[in-house]
């Protein structure tokens, strides 16, 4: 990597709000989310202090903008906020770039894109670009250079947190498959990135399956967007509305009821985004919501997970169709002081795509990672730190030797 110029300015992190322009209806986010079991909160408000807590830097107009205490300018960046840089610096390159590949693919397959993730494969870009970056340090700069990256961060556990962070991690992971999957032909992080916008991903279940998406093993094509004909509702943050309840989204709320492995072979298979309606309120007045659901997968095991779900909060959910798509229905069950804990299922996603790529890279059958990374999360049951993260590139080699 050659030296690079990069304009920094140092502004007062009391005065940081990132998050400001990409603020929605918190009342209708709180009320969709609830209905699906993805929040238990009043509204949505709160996790936007997520968004400041979570960026450390973020680039803006040729410019990376650091919060610092007071505005005071920093002399030298340390072996953390280097890598940090890296990530801002790549966003000065991939602002010309993406928008490009992005039309172009959409162009060619008459398809829309969804919006998040093309978010992930901007973030994640970037993070993959910061991440060969930090593996040029020596194993005792990458622990110190980590933890300045992570220390500050207080995790939430909420779906928007969720939603947030996996921008950065699954996009990352996208790259990082794309680089084992293309092998010899790129040799390179930016011949990696190449031949990604030559066959972008366009929905967020393929950043649930890369490896699925890649070599075309589990490749459905691009999604329908269907809704049942009723009134749309934006919920989005960033982008245009309206909203859908994508592959993603029903992974997280899946995983709530029946855990993370089982809903996310369902979410793997879902082969529609479909909008997000109003329906009838209830008869106390509650809001109620309807999504369609259709998958590629088996029937029978689509419509178990679908009614566990729902006979979960069998008073808000239901479940009908006999064929696909099935019609569901979420009415808002109110605000609930029992805090929702979305942010672990994205971890155990994290863990089985690293264990996938692992496999991939080590001439084994991707079952094989998957297993280490099952293994992994029932040795580390409930919330996962930092380093118990970091922890499973350590040991996989030696999970997987028990799943051959």
């Amino acid at each position: 990597y050659p030296p690079f110029r990069l304009r920094v300015e140092f502004i007062d992190e009391d005065e940081f709000d990132y998050d400001s322009a990409e603020v929605g209806n918190f009342e209708t986010v709180g009320q969709v989310y609830r209905s699906f079991g993805l929040s238990s909160a009043a509204d949505a408000e709160a996790s936007r202090d997520y968004a400041d807590s979570s960026v450390i830097a973020y680039f803006e107009n040729d410019t990376v903008h650091w919060p610092t205490p007071g505005g005071v300018e920093v002399a030298e960046l340390d072996n953390g906020q280097r890598v940090i840089a890296v990530h801002e610096f790549a966003h000065s390159v991939i602002g010309i770039r993406f928008p490009n590949a992005l039309i172009n693919s959409a162009s060619e397959r008459g398809s829309e894109f969804e919006w998040s993730v093309a978010r992930a494969l901007i973030e994640g870009e970037a993070e993959y670009y910061a991440n060969v970056y930090f593996e040029t340090y020596s194993p005792e700069v990458q622990e110190g250079a980590r933890r300045t990256r992570t220390e500050d961060v207080v995790l939430r556990r909420d779906v928007e947190s969720a939603e947030f962070d996996s921008r950065y991690s699954l996009g990352r992971a996208f790259y990082e498959a794309a680089e084992d999957f293309y092998g010899e032909d790129a040799a390179t992080p930016q011949e990696v990135v190449a031949l990604v916008y030559d066959d972008l991903p366009f929905a967020s279940r393929d950043l649930l399956n890369p490896w699925g998406f890649l070599d075309g093993s589990e490749r459905i094509g691009y999604p329908e967007r269907l809704s049942d004909g009723g009134d749309l509702v934006d919920i989005e943050r960033t982008g245009p509305g309206p909203s859908e309840m994508n592959a993603l989204r029903w992974y997280f709320a899946l995983a709530q009821e029946v855990g993370s492995m089982r809903a996310l072979d369902v979410a793997r298979g879902i082969s529609i985004e479909s909008m997000v309606t109003r329906s009838e309120p209830t008869s106390d007045g509650r809001p109620c919501f309807v999504v369609l659901v259709d998958s590629v997968g088996e029937f029978d095991e689509l419509s178990s997970v679908l009614d566990a779900w729902a006979n979960a909060d069998a008073t808000n959910r239901s479940v009908t169709g006999g064929a696909l798509p099935l019609t569901v229905r979420a009415c808002d069950p109110g605000p609930s002081e029992q805090p929702i804990d979305v942010l672990t299922s994205l971890h155990h996603l994290e863990l089985v795509i690293e264990g996938e790529t692992w496999a991939q890279g080590a001439g084994v059958d991707r079952s094989v990672g998957r297993c280490a990374a099952e293994s992994f999360i029932a040795a580390y049951p409930g919330e996962l730190s930092f380093d118990e993260r970091w922890l499973f590139g350590d040991v996989v080699d030696q999970l997987a030797q028990k799943c051959e």
